[in-house]
Formats: structure tokens, sequence, C-alpha cells
């Protein structure tokens, strides 16, 4: 693939959601409200998705007990998590990470 962007147009339509959730509501609150009002911008926008559905785990081929919950997954692939720094000056500022969920990982809903 060398360097080549999976996705690339689903990927900015989310970036495009997160921006504007940022825009609207800046920094300060929990994580929760951030996820609401993300889900809300996705929606609107039109973007598919799923919030915190379970993916089962496997390490070489077999089960494991854990599981992964997203935040969200995009697009049937794009898994969308979102975190919470406070300590740049003291606010939690929401930094949204996009992860690309490969089939080869082993993982099924």
């Amino acid at each position: 693939m060398d360097g080549e962007i999976l996705y690339r147009e689903e990927c900015y339509q989310i970036q495009g959601a997160v921006f504007e959730v940022y825009r609207e509501m800046g920094c300060g609150f929990l994580e929760a409200v951030y996820q609401e009002c993300l889900g809300k911008e996705l929606l609107k926008r039109g973007i598919p998705f799923v919030t915190q559905q379970e993916l089962r785990l496997c390490y070489k081929g077999e089960p494991l007990r854990q599981t992964y919950i997203p935040d969200f997954i995009c697009h049937e692939s794009i898994i969308l998590e979102g975190t919470s720094n406070n300590w740049l000056f003291g606010l939690r500022k929401r930094v949204p990470m996009i992860f690309l969920w490969r089939s080869t990982m082993c993982a099924y809903f």
C-alpha cells in the first residue's frame, strides 16, 4: 500500500464531523458529552455507524475472553475512539483517534 490512505473519503467525512463537534462544543466536557454530540453529527451527515458494539478478539486464531468495545464503528470498518486529556491547562480536551479495523485481527461481532 505504500502510504496509501484506505477509506480516504470516509475518513474525511468522519474528521469533518469530529471537527464540527469540537467547533460547537469546545473543550471542557466529559467524554460522554462528546460521544453523544458526535453520534448526532454522524447521523446528521448520513455517516453509518454503531456505538459501543462489543468485538470478540482472537490471538493467533484462538478466541480470547477479553473483548473490545470501541466508541464508534463507522462504515462497518473504521473504529473511532476518543480520549480525554486533562493535562493541558487543566482542561479536558477530546482527542479523536481513527483506526481501521482489520479483518486479519480475527475480530467479529
